[in-house]
């Protein structure tokens, strides 16, 4: 929850506002400051397509713990790669394992399915619950032993990816035009 003073409400309120999912809309909600709800404009960037092996799972970074690297496995880093290059590997790849926002934007971008843990705000869930799709995230502090079976819990819901890609698809860039 954010903590306003009245002076910063005040000017909020008379602030054009932009932000990238619903649970941080209804957040200024709360003190009667509106906001337009638009995507993190990465996801609209131009990637070229670049042909590469198509690979079952590649894990992403987490937020709170070490990371998970079981061998044999490719891996992203939102930190290290480039957005191209993190894009274009998930567009071959069935499955990402991250805790990282960015990480699962690129993984939409590329129509890649996900199991993702929570980091440390509620911009993953509140993707999710923007486009009014019913996919599960876990806790950051999720045993690795755990992370097989959540995967295939996820998987039984490979249509909520298939609705999550399809509503971001849809919706336009954000522009500044008109807006203030």
């Amino acid at each position: 929850a954010m903590s306003l003073t009245d002076e910063h409400k005040e000017v909020l309120q008379d602030t054009y506002i932009s932000v990238r999912e619903c649970l941080s809309q209804q957040e200024f909600e709360k003190d009667n400051i509106s906001s337009d709800i638009h995507l993190d404009l990465s996801y609209f960037a131009d990637v070229p397509i670049r042909f590469d092996r198509p690979k079952n799972l590649v894990v992403g970074k987490f937020f709170s713990q070490k990371d998970w690297r079981p061998e044999q496995v490719p891996t992203i880093d939102i930190f290290k790669d480039s957005w191209n290059d993190v894009v274009q590997k998930l567009s071959v790849t069935k499955w990402l394992v991250t805790g990282r926002h960015h990480e699962i934007y690129a993984a939409c971008k590329a129509r890649c399915n996900f199991v993702a843990l929570s980091g440390n705000t509620w911009k993953n869930e509140g993707l999710a619950k923007t486009a009014n799709v019913d996919i599960i995230f876990k806790d950051e502090d999720l045993h690795h032993s755990k992370i097989p079976s959540f995967l295939a819990e996820c998987k039984e819901r490979s249509a909520e990816y298939t609705k999550l890609f399809d509503w971001m698809e849809s919706q336009t860039p954000f522009t500044i035009a008109g807006k203030v």
